[in-house]
């Protein structure tokens, strides 16, 4: 009888443990704002499709919060008032910071994916970055040649600075669609 007792309170832990697990808390603080509603909304897949799931919470002197369930991290869409930001959201305890004067810049605590999206998103930022740069440089060449006669002995040398840019160009993105590969197997 003891042993039956004991497998029935580890099966009950084991099983508090798991729904446990999926459980989420949000919570939030935007300085400027004292008042009003923060919505939370994010897509799960569900049978054959998507279901919108949405919570909401006053907000009380400046803080929100945010209790639910999630099967896996997820990208959930945060509003208050007209402001609006996409964070990372995963089963576990994380805090929110949002500057009103530049809520893109919020800072999102206990969410591990968050923070390798912003990691990945900040290496991919600066090749596309590097890429950009090198766009600007080979489109005022191609000016360049477009003005400039087949006959004079710039136009050789600016085509082939096309080229080399191009070549340039097309090898960081190749870079970049490896990277968001690699990142997406991994994750």
């Amino acid at each position: 009888m003891k042993r039956f007792i004991s497998f029935i309170a580890f099966v009950f832990f084991v099983a508090h443990s798991i729904a446990a697990s999926d459980r989420f808390s949000l919570n939030g603080k935007m300085d400027s704002i004292t008042s009003g509603t923060a919505i939370l909304t994010y897509k799960v897949f569900t049978g054959n499709q998507f279901k919108t799931q949405e919570y909401s919470s006053e907000i009380k002197q400046g803080q929100f919060q945010f209790k639910g369930e999630l099967k896996e991290p997820i990208d959930a869409q945060l509003k208050i008032g007209t402001t609006k930001i996409t964070l990372y959201i995963e089963s576990s305890k994380m805090e929110l910071f949002i500057l009103t004067s530049n809520p893109n810049k919020y800072i999102l605590k206990g969410s591990n994916i968050q923070r390798e999206v912003e990691l990945y998103l900040q290496d991919s930022k600066k090749l596309v970055g590097e890429s950009a740069i090198i766009n600007d440089q080979r489109q005022k060449i191609d000016q360049q040649i477009e003005t400039t006669p087949n006959s004079d002995p710039n136009y050789n040398k600016q085509l082939e600075k096309s080229r080399i840019l191009s070549f340039q160009s097309d090898s960081i993105f190749a870079l970049v669609v490896k990277k968001r590969i690699a990142y997406i197997k991994s994750h």
